[in-house]
């Protein structure tokens, strides 16, 4: 009775200054302050019904809540702020009706109190004075220039300071001491992890993040986009609802939405599986070392897949209490985050929703005389998930008129399965420090899948038919990673990206063996507190080494072992955007360059009043037609070519109905000065253009073809 109460007083109390900011005073500050307390408070309301000591539970399903909610508003109405107002306002009586109604499924219980000596607060004052400054070398080293990699900007001296403070932060987890400090310095050094793109490429990393801000900047100005995307909605819904409601910008709220989350709630989730798994609080405590160890690179910027695929690894965790104790979440709640990430991705919504259909059917969860049939439904949906993602992309290829080839020869051969050859590979290249980074960080995964599988081995009496499910799933994962790298060929892609859906099924399967890996760390754990000083020192310095590695594997490289392709989009890029832009000034014109000057268009442009018909004024995507033209334009850039790309918008514009573009009579070619061969690109260029200019001080070069 109190709780509802206290719950209501403070509703009407949070209502009135947060009503008052949306309708008056549209403050960013107070804003991020209103939201910080939304998900303080009544995430801790939910979490009181679903698992009380768990804060982060109830975090990840209000998250949840609003993904599902606000895609049924968006799909049906434009997402205007008065749309976004009505969405959290029907989940908020929700969130006070379930927090407050029936009774908690886990017994509270008092958190003892114990005193911590000095030398624990000595070495946590050091790990966060490290921490602040990792924050402080990288924020003094951001740059807008064309790189090929991170690492050619930040000092050495980084990795030496993150080792040092990880070293002491890995000493302070192992001895499990003062655990609400160290999740909390586990937060702090896992956001340094997972921000250092974000923070040296300040206008933006990667190519699809900027397709997906230009969208959410689109939606928010507009209500809608055209064509209405059928996924991806989950992700637009949170960057809507936090810039409509808190006034966040779009692309700040974009940006932070992955890394923050990450870092907020996976050392929370983690820890509350291990304490079910371990039952032991300090060697779960302990186990969050190996946090560091799972595949980052999903986090470090947002897009949907990256998203997503937190969520699976959160669901995943929550359900291990059920899994093993039948506490927690019951399956039938675990249908609400899992309908979130299908919103926000299918690739990984797909198999999470199989997994669940696993939990129903487990004999534990049926009656007695229902198991045999329990027994059956599971083996038709283990079947089911071996064949559900290619029948996936086959169904949204027919929808989407894009074509896919099967070709079955390369199964035998293996063919198409670089990366998981890679993990396999040893580098040697007599540089001790690279050939260790990259020996056993490329095997990461494989020592991954080692400490699952020895788990499994050791405890498979307690562990397998507890955790049998999450096991299916990593097989069935494993079946469909082999047929899609193999048989299914992506033909609408450019060659090199024609193996990234299928090599994204492979973080997926690394967690869902995350409950395996845990109580493997956990035993390892266990087992290493019985060794002398010095092998337990030697063991953290080999897992601080293997983070690091990691760490150094999950961003772009460029050194002697490998020649980084993954060059950012600079402020030469947008430049040349905005040169062309004004060099046409009311004339139609198309463009030909890269994918960094692509993508500097679409943030400097959007996408509104720029397509001919269903193209867009620059390349994208880059397995498109246009792009095909820009390298044509790289081998031999011609007035011929040039002619043949504006042709082919032409063609589009004239059969649909909707493209009001005049008629092209510019067609202009951007040629980075990092791109191979230029050189003589530039000078062949110069020759066959009307035109030619230069940007970012001789960076980019634009050659322009006049085509009336």
């Amino acid at each position: 009775m109190f709780l509802r109460l206290y719950s209501t007083t403070f509703t009407f109390l949070f209502l009135g200054i947060f009503l008052a900011n949306v309708l008056i005073f549209h403050q960013p500050l107070l804003g991020g302050i209103l939201l910080g307390t939304a998900l303080l408070f009544y995430g801790k309301l939910l979490a009181h019904r679903l698992s009380p000591k768990h804060l982060w539970l109830g975090i990840f399903f209000l998250l949840s809540s609003l993904v599902c909610v606000g895609s049924f508003a968006y799909y049906l109405l434009p997402f205007t702020s008065e749309v976004a107002l009505a969405v959290f306002l029907f989940c908020l009586p929700l969130w006070l009706w379930f927090g407050s109604h029936g009774h908690p499924q886990e017994k509270e219980s008092s958190p003892t109190q114990q005193k911590l000596p000095m030398w624990f607060w000595i070495a946590t004052a050091f790990v966060a004075l490290g921490c602040v400054a990792g924050f402080f070398l990288l924020v003094t080293h951001t740059t807008t220039e064309a790189i090929r990699t991170p690492w050619d900007q930040i000092p050495s001296a980084f990795f030496l300071i993150i080792f040092l403070s990880f070293l002491l932060l890995s000493g302070l987890l192992f001895l499990g001491q003062g655990r609400s400090v160290t999740h909390l310095l586990t937060s702090g050094m896992l956001f340094l992890f997972l921000t250092i793109a974000l923070i040296i490429y300040p206008l933006g990393y990667g190519f699809d993040t900027f397709i997906h801000q230009a969208t959410e900047q689109h939606i928010a100005t507009f209500g809608s986009i055209t064509p209405q995307p059928l996924y991806y909605t989950g992700q637009y819904v949170l960057v809507l609802l936090t810039h409509h409601l808190f006034f966040l910008p779009v692309i700040w709220a974009d940006k932070l939405l992955v890394p923050l989350l990450a870092a907020l709630l996976l050392p929370l989730a983690w820890y509350h599986a291990a304490l079910r798994l371990l039952h032991d609080k300090r060697i779960a405590t302990a186990s969050l070392i190996g946090l560091f160890l799972l595949p980052l690179s999903s986090w470090i910027v947002t897009t949907p897949q990256g998203l997503a695929n937190l969520f699976v690894l959160l669901t995943i965790l929550a359900s291990a209490p059920l899994l093993i104790a039948r506490e927690g979440p019951r399956p039938f709640q675990l249908l609400l985050p899992t309908l979130a990430t299908l919103l926000i991705h299918p690739l990984a919504g797909i198999p999470l929703l199989l997994y669940l259909a696993f939990l129903l059917s487990r004999p534990s969860e049926v009656q007695k005389q229902q198991e045999r049939f329990a027994r059956i439904f599971s083996v038709i949906i283990f079947v089911l998930t071996c064949l559900a993602l290619p029948l996936s992309f086959l169904l949204n290829a027919l929808v989407a008129h894009q074509t896919i080839a099967f070709s079955w020869d390369r199964l035998w051969h293996l063919e198409g399965m670089e990366t998981l050859v890679s993990f396999f590979s040893f580098h040697r290249i007599f540089t001790p420090l690279l050939d260790g980074v990259y020996s056993f960080g490329s095997a990461l995964p494989l020592i991954f899948c080692a400490i699952a599988l020895v788990a499994w081995w050791i405890g498979k009496r307690s562990l397998d038919g507890r955790l049998r499910p999450l096991g299916l799933i990593s097989m069935a994962l494993f079946l469909n990673y082999v047929f899609l790298s193999t048989v299914v060929e992506f033909t609408f892609l450019i060659e090199y990206e024609r193996a990234n859906y299928a090599d994204r099924l492979l973080p997926l399967l690394l967690f869902f063996l995350t409950p395996f890996v845990i109580a493997g760390l956990g035993m390892a754990m266990a087992k290493a507190k019985t060794w002398p000083i010095s092998l337990r020192a030697l063991f953290l310095i080999f897992l601080c080494g293997l983070a690091l590695s990691n760490l150094y594997l999950t961003y772009p490289r460029d050194d002697a072992c490998i020649t980084g392709h993954n060059i950012n989009t600079s402020q030469a890029d947008m430049e040349a955007v905005s040169l062309v832009a004004s060099d046409a000034g009311d004339d139609s014109y198309l463009v030909l360059a890269n994918q960094s000057v692509s993508a500097a268009a679409i943030r400097l442009l959007g996408f509104e009043e720029h397509y001919f018909g269903s193209q867009y004024r620059y390349p994208i995507p880059t397995g498109g037609t246009l792009y095909h033209f820009f390298l044509a334009m790289n081998e031999n850039p011609s007035q011929e070519t040039a002619l043949q790309s504006a042709s082919l918008v032409r063609g589009l514009c004239a059969t649909d109905l909707s493209c009001t573009q005049d008629r092209v009579i510019h067609v202009y070619f951007i040629v980075n000065t990092y791109w191979w061969d230029s050189a003589r690109i530039i000078e062949t260029a110069k020759g066959t253009a009307n035109k030619w200019m230069s940007a970012g001080n001789g960076k980019n070069y634009i050659f322009r073809y006049d085509l009336e």
